[in-house]
């Protein structure tokens, strides 16, 4: 026998007889909890992957309770050189069972505003702050943001946008570090991670109350006139 293997057994055999002595009997098995929680653990450092490798992370991710209830995990996608990116707050239904960010009813009216703005969705680059959805679209907590917040660091980084455009206060208040009513924090710009930063709303909050259209498109002629677009 393996003089390792043969000392472990020896080992466990003295602990089995004292739990006897004890009235405790059984099968007693040693669980490696190292290894039970490593699959779930987000790399400490995926700077020096590539897009597509931590996209396949995200989609094993188990850093948050919404793993257990997600469909697919929504990394996000576009122009890996974009000048301009939005970060949105989570998936949505449509996004949970596809995969794909904002490609329901928000995510169509968001495809007019950068059709409005003389764009096309393959310019831009589009994620959410958090991967998976929330169980009946409830706002993200804090600790499920902070779960996904090396990815988002991860893609801000890699895509170096000029523009960066938050849709909605979940997104706003992880990238400024404030927390504050959005119609105080629109129509200007910060300066994060080397980027001007945009705060507006996100499309959802339009289709529940149209009149707050005007004040998106106000915001986006802002964007295009710093990225030189006639408006």
């Amino acid at each position: 026998m393996n003089q390792v293997i043969k000392k472990n057994f020896e080992i466990d055999k003295t602990k089995a007889k004292r739990l006897r002595s004890m009235g405790i009997s059984g099968l007693f098995l040693q669980i490696n909890k190292k290894n039970e929680q490593s699959s779930s653990k987000t790399p400490q450092n995926i700077d020096n992957l590539n897009i597509k490798e931590v996209k396949n992370i995200v989609q094993e991710c188990q850093s948050c309770e919404l793993h257990k209830t997600r469909n697919m995990s929504v990394f996000g996608e576009g122009n890996e050189n974009a000048q301009i990116m939005f970060i949105g707050e989570a998936p949505g239904k449509d996004e949970d069972m596809t995969g794909q960010p904002f490609i329901g009813r928000a995510g169509q009216l968001l495809d007019r505003i950068i059709q409005a703005m003389k764009m096309k969705r393959e310019d831009i680059y589009i994620c959410n702050a958090v991967k998976c959805r929330p169980e009946n679209n409830r706002k993200p907590t804090v600790d499920e943001v902070k779960s996904c917040s090396s990815f988002l660091d991860f893609q801000i980084k890699k895509v170096n946008p000029k523009i960066i455009i938050c849709l909605g206060l979940v997104a706003a208040e992880y990238i400024l570090g404030e927390n504050d009513k959005l119609k105080n924090l629109r129509g200007k710009f910060y300066q994060r991670y080397g980027a001007k930063i945009l705060i507006t709303y996100h499309p959802a909050a339009l289709l529940r109350d149209p009149s707050k259209k005007k004040l998106v498109w106000e915001d986006m002629q802002i964007v295009m006139k710093e990225v030189g677009i006639d408006v």
